[in-house]
């Protein structure tokens, strides 16, 4: 072969070589596009995944919360009532004991 040829053919290789090395780089990098693309959207899955999760939860804390706020309310009522209640017994054990003592008083006067 003469040196002019070998120049050709080494300029062709070189000029090929190059060409499947910049298709590779555009291959890698469309890859990795690829793969950092599927990176966010995992990630996107996951904060949402999270976010359901911790709503859930303080549904269930706030649910619970309400729940023992409405026991301590209703136990306060019901103590309040039978406070009512006992005191209105009282009060009737009162009158009738003043009825009783006016009955007795009047029925010695006489």
């Amino acid at each position: 072969q003469r040196p002019e040829d070998r120049d050709a053919a080494m300029v062709l290789q070189c000029a090929t070589r190059s060409r499947a090395a910049r298709v590779e780089v555009g291959r890698v990098r469309t890859r990795a596009a690829q793969v950092e693309l599927e990176n966010v959207s995992a990630l996107r899955i996951q904060s949402k995944t999270r976010q359901r999760r911790a709503q859930a939860e303080v549904g269930a804390r706030r649910q619970k919360k309400q729940e023992a706020a409405a026991v301590t309310l209703q136990s306060s009522i019901r103590t309040r009532q039978s406070k009512a209640v006992a005191n209105e017994k009282r009060q009737e054990r009162r009158e009738q004991n003043e009825a009783a003592l006016r009955l007795q008083t009047s029925t010695r006067k006489r």
